[in-house]
């Protein structure tokens, strides 16, 4: 049992690259400090990224009405990655409306978010209800509140579809203004 357990411990030493195992438990807290810190940075990194593609969706934003709706899909980005995007995006104009899908074809799923701007909410449009309406068509479910809402489906081909319906499902909400 004794030569097992040194035999585990030299290994441990091994994979931490420390040829002394008396120094085993400063290493290993040294490398879960370098671990934290590495996450630190491509969260840092990760919302960057977000805010860079979040700019380049509003080049291509349409008018609906009195307001400006903008539309993406990624591929392969996570759920925090795309509600970050769509709070940056957000922020363009006050009667900004943010529709974007972020697919995982490894998962074979697709997220919905929805981002409305304040003078949008106060237009009529919903956050909750257009998410909800888009990720139908993917074969999907959600919701949430007026200004921020998520949703997920599973039909990861009908993404875009389903992203550009969203601009029938604001006009309708918001009627002729």
């Amino acid at each position: 049992l004794i030569e097992d357990k040194e035999r585990l411990i030299k290994e441990a030493a091994k994979a931490l690259k420390t040829g002394n195992v008396d120094e085993l438990a400063n290493r290993a807290a040294l490398v879960a400090n370098e671990s934290k810190e590495k996450d630190k940075q491509i969260s840092q990194l990760t919302n960057e990224l977000a805010s860079i593609k979040a700019k380049s969706v509003l080049e291509n934003a349409k008018d609906v009405g009195c307001l400006k709706l903008i539309t993406a899909v990624f591929e392969n980005m996570s759920v925090n990655d795309l509600r970050s995007m769509c709070d940056n995006a957000k922020q363009a104009a006050d009667n900004a409306v943010v529709v974007a899908a972020g697919t995982m074809p490894e998962k074979g799923t697709v997220n919905f978010c929805c981002v409305c701007a304040k003078e949008a909410v106060n237009k009529g449009a919903h956050a909750g209800n257009i998410v909800r309406q888009v990720a139908k068509i993917a074969d999907g479910n959600g919701g949430g509140k007026p200004e921020s809402a998520m949703a997920g489906g599973k039909d990861i081909s009908k993404a875009r579809d389903a992203v550009d319906a969203s601009y029938g499902i604001v006009l309708s909400m918001i009627g002729d203004e």
